[in-house]
This record gives C-alpha cells, structure tokens and sequence, in this order.
C-alpha cells in the first residue's frame, strides 16, 4: 500500500520541465518620445490611467450616464463573461498537471448451475454475491518533458488576455459614452441655436411687412425674410432630427432609461482636465489592450513548447488499490485488500509530418503575435501622438472661430443699421444673418471638437479604469444558473 501511494505520488516530484523557448519581449517599433508632448498639462505628475473618469470628466450628468453603463451595457457584460470562461477554462487545464483519485464500489449477484436435461428443476444451481471497492487514478500522463505544463501557461496567459481586454472595453465604453454625450449636447445646443434664429428672423420678417405696409420697403425685401424664416425652420428640423438620433444612440451605450439626471454642463465649458503624456514606454506598455498583446505572445510561446514536447514518447499510469470479498463483513480487512500499478508508454513512430506540422504551425503563430503586439503599439502610439499634434491647433482654431463670431456680429448690427437709414440693401442683411448663423454653429463643432479630442486622448493613455483616484472600478459579474 505504502508502495503503491509513493508510485502514485512519483509525477508530482519527476513533472514537468517546458520546452518552450525563453519568452522575451520584443522591442519597441515605435519612437521613444511622443510627438508635441509638451502640449501636455503637468498635473499633480499624474498618469492618465490614475487619474479616474469622475475627475477628469467634470460634467455630473456624464458621470450619471458612465455608471449607468458600467452597470447594464451588454457589450461590457460579455466582455466580463468572457472573462470569466477563460478563467474557468484555465482552471480545467490547470486540473491535468495533478492526479485525479477516483473512487468506485460495486456489488454483484450471479446464479449458476447444471440441467442435465435441460430444464432448470433437473440440477443443482449456486447463487453467489461479491463486494469490491477500489480507489486510483487513471490514465495520469507523467509530463516529463512539460506538454501538460506548456498547454497550462498557453491557459493561464489567454485568459489574462482576455481579462486585460475586458479592461480594454471598459476604457473603450467610457470613451464611447463620453463621445455620445458630447453629441447630445452639441445637438441640444445647436437645436438651441437654431430656435434664436428663427424667432430672430421670424422678428426681421414682422419688421419688414410692417416696413412693407408703410411703404418704407418692398415686396422683394418681404419675399427675401421669408425665406431667411423658411430656410430656418429647415435647420430647426435637421437639428431635431440630429438630437434624436444622439439620444438613441446614448441610449443603446447605456443600456437602461436614465432618469432624475443632474444639470449638464454645455460644450463651452471646459469639462475635462488636461494629462500628462509621459514616455511610450511608460504609458503604451500599459494600455491593457497592449498587454493583452503580450499575453497572446507569450500563449504562442508557451505552445511550441507543447508542440516540441509532442516528439517525445507520452509517459502515463494508472494504479488503484481496493479490496473485494463475498462477504461484506470481510470487504476491509487485510486479506481482501490488493493493489495494481499500470505504467504506459507511446512513442511517436510514423505520422506523415502532423507532429512537424503542429510545430511549424505554432511558430507562424507565434511570428503572427509577435505582428500583432507590435501593431498594437504602433496604433496606440498614434492614437496618443493624434491627440497631442491636435491640442495647439485646436485651441488655435477656436479663438479664430471667436473672432470671427464676433466680427459676423458686428458685420450684420452695421448691415442691419444700414438697410434702417435705407443706404444698404435687405440682401447685406440676409447675408450677415447667414454668415453670423454659420460662424456661431462652426464655434459650437470647434467646442465639440476639442471635447472629442480631449476624451480620445484620455482612452488613449489609458484613463477610464479607475472611478475615482486610486479606485478601480470594476464591475461584478453576475451569472444566471
């Protein structure tokens, strides 16, 4: 017995050595400094993924949204149930590398005897009955040479994958529903926008047939203000429509109808706060859909070396100890007790090339991470320098946008002072309209570009894991069983 238990217990002490290749990060295919890093704010010498989106985002009614999501997007929610197969695919591989005891009773009953005439009353007949019980284990391969090791890391490394991609969702949720918001408010603000306009038309055209029916102006000025209403009403109704289809969208990132929400902030405030860039190989390496990358690499690495342990013979065993008796009484003692300890081995002979192939295969995987990873970097290093080469040129952009607000309102107060003292026509007041009309929507897009640049640079650093300074937030996972 002693023996058999020291047989069994053999494969935790001889497994496993790896066959795998030593893993080593490949080099960064990207430059070491972020173009126009300097744009950056220094703050508090953060990093954008410690900053939390409650304190970067500074509007509440967004920060009401973002919960909500977290809670009920269901993008988000298969990404956590993805999560969590990998996990529990991990711990069914990680099982294989220790024993499995099993253990099993029987009892049997059996009639026999002789009929020499062939009738069953024509001899004698025997009933008897047998008790076994037995425990071992089955079949446990011995991984001498580490395939069942290999296949475990491979295991444990996708699932890491994924579980740094459901990270990778998460930022990119926020960002999405931080993206939606900022369509809503612009929609609302130039539906806004839209309806001063039209109540400011609707004011010139009353002017102009009152001008009309007092012989100051003329029909042509009255049919030119009409359509100056016409063409706004057109603009309210585009507008509208757009602030529908922004409240849908929000909508469907969200998951759920969001109610008693708090007063927003308009795209003219500044509703987030500026981050520091800080070097690739401080940041990139970070961002969770980097190390996603990485921990595919390093599944394709751990899998040559179970391709590699497949040209070595297969070592496995199996042994049970167990006692059987005809009396249950004497079913444990000594006497009825008995081992048995079945060592196999198969060695790989002839198989038209499948083993090479599986080896070659798991290198071109392996090449194909190795692409990825730096494919990886090289998107995330311009999705953070696109951001940073955008900072100056846009806030360049919006005060020429300002200005030139402020110069289409003085063009249409001396058109309108003009066509008064009858020394311009209604055509420069129809065209001031125009103008300060576009200027005034061409500032709302340049706020709401700023704002998209500010979010998409914060996902792109790596923001939006943490709640709130030092807490990261993430959601529970909840199973229907």
């Amino acid at each position: 017995m002693k023996k058999l238990l020291l047989y069994m217990g053999t494969p935790l002490v001889l497994a496993a050595c790896s066959l795998a290749p030593e893993y080593e990060r490949p080099g960064m295919p990207v430059d070491d400094q972020f173009p126009a890093a300097e744009a950056m704010e220094k703050q508090a010498q953060k990093m954008a993924y410690q900053i939390g989106w409650k304190e970067y985002f500074k509007d509440p009614r967004l920060h009401r949204y973002i919960e909500l999501a977290l809670d009920n997007n269901r993008d988000l929610k298969t990404a956590l149930l993805n999560t969590e197969a990998a996990r529990l695919a991990y711990g069914i591989q990680k099982s294989e590398r220790l024993p499995g005891i099993n253990a099993s009773g029987a009892k049997s009953r059996s009639k026999s005897g002789t009929y020499p005439d062939g009738t069953p009353n024509s001899g004698a007949s025997n009933i008897s009955q047998a008790y076994s019980v037995n425990a071992g284990i089955s079949q446990f391969e011995l991984d001498f040479f580490g395939r069942v090791k290999s296949m475990t890391d491979a295991q444990l490394n996708t699932y890491l994958a994924t579980y740094e991609g459901q990270k990778a969702a998460q930022i990119a949720l926020i960002s999405q529903i931080a993206r939606s918001y900022a369509e809503q408010v612009l929609a609302e603000e130039q539906l806004a926008l839209a309806r001063n306009t039209l109540r400011s038309n609707q004011a010139s055209y009353n002017l102009v047939k009152q001008q009309v029916e007092a012989g100051i102006a003329n029909n042509l000025d009255l049919a030119q203000s009409l359509g100056q209403v016409h063409s706004a009403n057109v603009q309210v109704a585009v507008y509208e429509r757009s602030l529908a289809v922004a409240n849908n969208a929000l909508y469907e990132l969200v998951g759920v109808k969001a109610t008693n929400l708090p007063k927003g902030l308009s795209v003219r405030d500044s509703f987030l706060i500026g981050v520091p860039a800080g070097l690739p190989s401080e940041v990139l390496l970070l961002r969770p859909d980097v190390m996603a990358a990485e921990y595919q690499l390093r599944a394709a690495n751990a899998n040559i070396g179970a391709a590699r342990a497949a040209f070595f013979p297969s070592i496995s065993l199996t042994a049970t100890v167990g006692s059987s008796s005809q009396h249950f009484d004497d079913l444990f003692s000594s006497a009825t007790s008995g081992w048995n300890f079945t060592p196999s081995l198969t060695m790989p002979i002839f198989n038209w090339g499948k083993i090479q192939s599986n080896l070659d295969l798991a290198y071109v995987r392996q090449n194909s991470a190795v692409v990825n990873y730096e494919k990886t970097i090289q998107t995330a290093f311009r999705e953070v320098a696109d951001g940073l080469v955008s900072l100056k040129p846009l806030e360049k952009q919006l005060l020429a946008q300002k200005n030139l607000v402020n110069t289409t309102a003085e063009q249409l107060n001396l058109a309108e002072t003009l066509y008064n003292n009858g020394i311009a026509n209604y055509l420069d007041v129809l065209d001031a309209q125009r103008s300060l009309f576009s200027a005034r929507q061409a500032l709302l897009t340049t706020y709401h570009q700023k704002i998209l640049n500010g979010i998409a640079l914060y996902a792109a650093l790596g923001g939006g894991l943490v709640k709130e300074a030092g807490e990261e937030y993430i959601p529970e996972l909840q199973i229907n069983k």
